[in-house]
């Protein structure tokens, strides 16, 4: 069979830090998180903020990685397993927000001590690694 058109099998792919996107702005996480949790009051809802935060955190680490690893995965237990190559000491805490991820709590107070600990470190560490 032929096939016309640009072929995409010669085109190089790189990760790396141009290929960011869920850690480019951690500061609108908090407010985002804060829409989402003002929306409606229901456990339901802060469940559900729970879940997107920890996806949010997961793939945001996962970016200071890229120029490191060469990897990319939008699967979450990679995100943990490339981070926790690269940030040893900070690999338990990850897989707390791994398994909230998985099995999301109502506690919004818990919730957002969360955002703010993982945007402070992101904030960080992309000023350490000058991203």
């Amino acid at each position: 069979m032929v096939l016309y058109g640009k072929d995409l099998q010669t085109e190089k792919f790189k990760v790396g830090k141009e290929i960011m996107r869920h850690s480019r702005h951690p500061e609108r996480v908090k407010e985002r998180l804060g829409n989402n949790l003002d929306r409606e009051d229901s456990e339901e809802n802060r469940v559900a903020g729970c879940t997107w935060l920890c996806k949010q955190i997961l793939r945001s680490v996962v970016e200071l990685c890229f120029e490191r690893s060469g990897k990319y995965s939008r699967d979450l237990y990679r995100c943990w397993e490339t981070f926790s190559e690269y940030y040893p000491n900070k690999s338990d805490e990850l897989r707390e927000v791994l398994h909230l991820a998985l099995n999301p709590i109502s506690d919004e107070g818990k919730i957002i001590e969360l955002e703010e600990q993982w945007t402070k470190w992101i904030i960080e560490e992309k000023e350490r690694l000058g991203y």
